[in-house]
């Protein structure tokens, strides 16, 4: 199982290199790093119900085209496992995104008091941003396993 190797993760599902085992641990992981992180934005309540509901929106919208995008990237209907695909790419590349973050928003947040600011601002841009990365690295990967 790969946690930070993207691309020998896209090369083994190329080669059909991954067993059900593997899709498994993928699809698990996934999971419980999804359910962590729902806990943990859960500990910090939002209080710019505004800016929360225009994060959303935007966010709902990402996801559409992205898996719009990435589902056709794996060859629409003609293509191969979209589902197990996404979730064994996902594992990764959720973990590198969730680091980068973490360095952003303690830059962020040095820009910010310097700048004087609102958090609200910086959180409800890091969805968006957050989001549309994860899928351009998703379809990056889709495109290279179907190449």
């Amino acid at each position: 199982m790969y946690i930070w190797k993207t691309e020998n993760l896209a090369t083994d599902i190329k080669n059909n290199a991954v067993g059900q085992s593997e899709w498994k641990k993928y699809y698990l992981a996934g999971s419980l790093f999804m359910t962590v992180a729902m806990y943990l934005v859960a500990l910090a309540p939002r209080e710019n119900i505004t800016a929360t509901l225009v994060e959303a929106v935007v966010v709902v919208g990402i996801l559409i085209f992205g898996v719009s995008v990435t589902y056709q990237s794996n060859k629409g209907d003609a293509g191969v496992d979209y589902v197990a695909r996404m979730i064994a790419l996902t594992f990764p590349i959720m973990i590198k995104l969730i680091l980068a973050s973490f360095i952003l928003g303690v830059i962020a947040g040095f820009l910010g008091e310097i700048l004087s600011l609102s958090e609200e601002v910086f959180t409800a841009a890091s969805g968006p941003i957050i989001q549309a990365i994860f899928f351009w690295r998703i379809n990056f990967y889709i495109k290279y396993i179907n190449s």
